[in-house]
């Protein structure tokens, strides 16, 4: 998508460019749209067919793509693997690492498959099958309420690297906030199949957009901020902007270094 988008334009500025930063567009959408289409629904199918394949946080259908290939890429590794499938769609080694890439590389095997319809995976078929996990899940998401949209089941939640994993997270998390994107958009927020409705497994902490021509010109927002101290004014201060995809100004030069200085910390030898 990243090279569809540079290949719209010759000329960019950096609005140009921070655009594709927040790109949310699908392509395995776009690759299985057709196979969907055609095996699902009528109400699905007329939902499906209004959508513009961007998995917006604000939209139902992307909410139910997402769930639908998650429980579709579990039936494919099950259908080959009945004892092992958990390990195929990302199951980790361990409680402290509980996912694995393998999860990561699923939908890309699975839109191959989807397309192709090979014989032998499935006794009532590819069609078949597609709509009863369609169906599976729409049932799912109805327990958010009536059609929720994608950041309302899937929200992003910053965790304190140490006390966020204590009582007191609360106090020092930042979210939840509902999000756009998945594991195949540029605006990257990670859904596992194993766990598709669980916390973001990975997304971009950087925004930046730099003017070679123009180096004052630049600017970069990080989610949170740039002190991992709670107490710090600096800790959540550009977690809006990043969610934006903006950015707060990049100091170059020496007389702008002094100028956006707060305070110096001197290293003294002893």
């Amino acid at each position: 998508m990243i090279v569809e988008e540079l290949a719209k334009r010759e000329k960019w500025d950096l609005a140009g460019a921070a655009s594709i930063q927040m790109c949310v567009r699908s392509i395995p959408w776009r690759e299985m749209r057709e196979v969907v289409l055609k095996s699902v629904s009528s109400s699905v199918r007329k939902r499906f067919e209004r959508w513009n394949g961007d998995i917006a946080a604000d939209s139902f259908p992307s909410a139910l793509f997402e769930v639908f290939i998650a429980r579709m890429a579990i039936r494919v590794s099950q259908a080959k693997a009945p004892k092992s499938w958990d390990w195929a769609v990302g199951k980790g080694a361990s409680l402290l690492n509980p996912f694995s890439f393998f999860g990561y590389r699923r939908i890309a095997h699975l839109i191959e498959l989807m397309v192709c319809e090979p014989e032998g995976w499935f006794d009532q078929g590819w069609p078949k099958t597609i709509a009863i996990a369609m169906d599976e899940a729409e049932k799912e998401l109805n327990a958010f309420g009536k059609q929720p949209g994608w950041g309302t089941v899937r929200p992003l939640t910053l965790q304190h690297i140490m006390l966020g994993r204590t009582p007191l997270r609360r106090a020092f998390d930042l979210g939840p906030v509902p999000v756009s994107g998945d594991e195949h958009t540029p605006n990257h927020a990670s859904a596992m199949p194993l766990d598709p409705l669980g916390p973001v497994k990975s997304m971009p902490n950087l925004r930046a957009t730099i003017d070679v021509g123009n180096w004052s010109a630049s600017r970069f927002s990080i989610a949170g901020g740039q002190s991992g101290n709670p107490f710090s004014p600096h800790y959540a201060d550009l977690f809006e902007s990043w969610q934006r995809g903006e950015g707060v100004p990049v100091a170059f030069t020496a007389e702008e270094v002094a100028s956006a200085s707060v305070d110096v910390l001197k290293l003294i030898p002893a």
